[in-house]
């Protein structure tokens, strides 16, 4: 993800695995112990300033409270078939120059980290847990709610999770949310009732990747992206989010929201279809523009095991880094891509 500390642009990219030399091709194959990488923009590109050891990355979460900066990094699993997917996964702390560890996570198939803030509390959340695997589970398995304490972050409340993916916090009408997807479970909208998190809302059955919230014309949406059917917009109704448009079909991962020329745009990203086994990574990926309260579809570009699109801003031009992670024939060789936004379109910039 980009973020800027002192002016300047960074991006933060987590490496799932490598390919092993003389193996069959894989989705959950390669060497996991792999870093992430982290670019500087200098000279209008992405130029590498620190590599991080973090195993089989999934996520770098960057946030910021009393002037300090943080980058938390999510771990699903080290070595190189076997795996383990008891890992650490680690919280860094920037020291000026650069980042250095600040705290050590133990974590189950970790997948990504969400942080925010309400009523003084500033919480990071963890989506983890992997079902079926011959592993002994040493760290717990459970999606869990961290919360600072002063010092460094301690569990606050733990999600029932088979295979969680993602976190999202929002406020609506005065009362908190969090969103929560888990691809083995529903994935679920909780309401803090004062003292904890509690469900309030279910979604799909199974294969939730990621909610965003938003408001327009003084209504509350909720975009769902589920890998397994299609991805929708909801709209409060008073009592609860209901389905009002379609946002494609299955594949979808992630979704970024902005506004381009005071206008709103929605960028889904998709990852695959069809199963890990006999998987399909090359894709289209959308880019939709807010019309007359509906989404409409502006452009549909490629993306290759797309993970995430994140725009940002550099040298006063906005721009989209988008994530990929596999090649047609499934390896971890895919560039990830950085678009200029220009109008309403995605134009490629470099890899």
């Amino acid at each position: 993800m980009p973020y800027v500390i002192d002016g300047s642009t960074y991006l933060a990219i987590s490496q799932h695995a490598r390919d092993i030399p003389g193996t069959v091709a894989a989705m959950n194959a390669g060497d996991s112990d792999i870093p992430t990488l982290v670019y500087k923009w200098v000279d209008g590109a992405f130029a590498l300033v620190q590599q991080l050891p973090v195993s089989a990355g999934e996520d770098a979460e960057y946030f910021s409270f009393d002037a300090v900066h943080y980058l938390a990094t999510a771990s699903i699993r080290t070595g190189s078939d076997p795996y383990d997917l008891n890992s650490i996964s680690i919280i860094y702390k920037w020291n000026g120059e650069e980042w250095a560890l600040f705290q050590e996570v133990p974590t189950f198939a970790a997948k990504q980290w969400h942080y925010f803030e309400f009523e003084g509390r500033r919480c990071l959340a963890l989506a983890q847990n992997l079902p079926g695997r011959d592993t002994t589970v040493v760290h717990g398995r459970a999606s869990t709610i961290f919360q600072w304490n002063g010092s460094k972050f301690e569990a606050l409340q733990n999600v029932e999770s088979r295979a969680g993916y993602s976190f999202h916090y929002f406020e609506h009408e005065g009362a908190h949310y969090l969103g929560y997807c888990d691809h083995g479970l529903a994935s679920k909208i909780y309401k803090w009732d004062g003292k904890r998190f509690e469900p309030f809302q279910d979604f799909s059955n199974m294969g939730g990747r990621s909610f965003k919230y938003f408001r327009r014309d003084g209504a509350g949406y909720l975009c769902y992206a589920d890998i397994l059917n299609r991805s929708s917009l909801y709209k409060w109704d008073g009592e609860i989010f209901r389905p009002v448009q379609s946002l494609g079909g299955e594949g979808g991962r992630d979704f970024s929201l902005f506004e381009l020329d005071g206008v709103l745009h929605l960028v889904r990203v998709c990852f695959i279809q069809g199963t890990p086994a006999d998987p399909d990574p090359t894709l289209k990926s959308q880019l939709f523009r807010w019309e007359a309260g509906a989404f409409m579809l502006v452009e549909e570009f490629p993306t290759h095991g797309g993970v995430d699109g994140v725009p940002f801003m550099a040298d006063g031009k906005p721009h989209l880094a988008v994530a990929n992670s596999l090649t047609p024939d499934i390896r971890f060789r895919q560039d990830s891509i950085i678009y200029r936004l220009a109008g309403s379109e995605v134009v490629r910039d470099r890899s």
